[in-house]
């Protein structure tokens, strides 16, 4: 194999900044669908969203999205739905 590098890898990315804002506006809007904006196919991302990925949508159940086909794509739709207790008090 001459393709063969032996190096470390580089650091982590952070999560995108544009990310970041839309993940900040929603969390001022709780409960409130937005559309994030349309893509080739945006199932995977909605996907990746709940499951708290990328990391501005931590953690995984704080947010609830949805994609739906258009005629030029797909849109997607997020919304912050709270972060999940871990326990609850006994009343």
């Amino acid at each position: 194999m001459d393709d063969l590098v032996f190096e470390d890898p580089p650091a982590p990315r952070k999560t995108n900044p544009a990310y970041e804002a839309v993940a900040e506006a929603l969390r001022k809007r709780p409960r409130e669908w937005a559309r994030v904006g349309a893509f080739p196919s945006a199932s995977m991302i909605a996907s990746n969203i709940k499951r708290g990925r990328p990391k501005a949508f931590e953690p995984a159940g704080a947010f609830d999205s949805v994609s739906r086909k258009v005629e030029d794509g797909t849109v997607l739709y997020v919304q912050y739905v709270g972060e999940a207790k871990d326990s609850e008090e006994p009343s």
